[in-house]
């Protein structure tokens, strides 16, 4: 490989001989395994000064006080007698034990399979796991089945049989099938839970486009207020904004979603339950930027 200074690197100098060497790395060893090694180093250093012990009483003082009473070869036996008996033999045994016993909880309470019982350790004190593999043990495939509006949890088969769940569910998603980049595939008339999205879409964003079309129809809503201009996101901005017609009017909608300490220094109203809109203050900032989950998904949530 040739720099810019036409120096020529090969072997382990390449990037190719450095990822190598950074994927055959052994695993650094858990919080579990140095105490254990430490606990082992600390029991092998009394074993040894005990037998080195026994073996300066015998010289010093046995040997000449009671010269019959122990011979060399009984010496090195006792010695070799103390040391082993600092051995923990049931150490491994308790250790794997505990060990088994915390995986099978964590499997059977938190359905986390654990393939290294030294990882029960740290697994243990784990308590949010994030990940953005969706795809990798899935079919990358999301679903809406609960919208929420304030206080209130809306379950999907709400929406369809209740006009007031309905109206506050159709103004929760207008905004987010609008600011959306999913797109249905042309010609494509099966059911919204069968049809085709363009690929390279988001799974949230297809979520949404499937359950707004679902109940409403989301091609021809989105052909009535179509994109006049849009801002993509981007990790300075941390948000997207989509511009859209005003029917009847000459005004203009601008559709915002994004990170939510961003966004959250712009909304002055709230949208409730009740389906009234409230100025939003800054306790009810605090709130939701202090809560991980709404008040009504702290708990268990009702479907699948």
């Amino acid at each position: 490989i040739r720099d810019s200074q036409r120096r020529v690197h090969g072997g382990v100098d390449t990037e190719m001989a450095k990822v190598f060497a950074m994927a055959s790395a052994g695993q650094e060893q858990t919080n579990l395994e140095k105490d254990i090694n430490k606990f082992v180093l600390i029991i092998s250093c009394f074993a040894v000064a005990t037998g080195l012990l026994f073996f300066l009483v015998w010289v010093g003082w046995i040997r000449t006080a009671y010269p019959d009473y122990m011979n060399v070869p009984t010496l090195v036996a006792s010695c070799f007698t103390v040391i082993v008996a600092y051995v923990p033999e049931g150490l491994p045994v308790s250790v794997t034990v505990t060990l088994s016993l915390i995986a099978q909880n964590l499997c059977k309470k938190y359905s986390i399979l654990v393939s290294r019982l030294a990882c029960v350790e740290t697994l243990g004190s784990i308590s949010v796991i994030a990940s953005d593999k969706t795809g990798t043990l899935t079919q990358n495939r999301m679903s809406v089945r609960h919208v929420v509006c304030g206080a209130k949890l809306l379950e999907d088969t709400q929406i369809e049989t209740d006009v007031f769940s309905r109206d506050l569910a159709f103004r929760v998603l207008e905004p987010a099938v609008l600011c959306n980049t999913a797109h249905f595939v042309l010609d494509d008339v099966r059911p919204p839970d069968e049809r085709e999205v363009v690929r390279g879409s988001s799974a949230i964003d297809m979520a949404i486009l499937r359950a707004f079309d679902k109940h409403w129809g989301a091609d021809g809503y989105r052909k009535a207020q179509p994109i006049l201009g849009t801002v993509p996101f981007s990790s300075r901005t941390k948000m997207m904004m989509t511009i859209h017609p005003i029917q009847e009017s000459s005004n203009h909608l601008l559709i915002c979603k994004g990170a939510t300490d961003y966004l959250l220094q712009k909304v002055n109203k709230l949208l409730q339950s009740d389906g009234s809109e409230i100025p939003f203050t800054p306790e009810h900032q605090e709130e939701v930027s202090s809560s991980p989950l709404p008040p009504c998904l702290e708990g268990p949530v009702p479907g699948p």
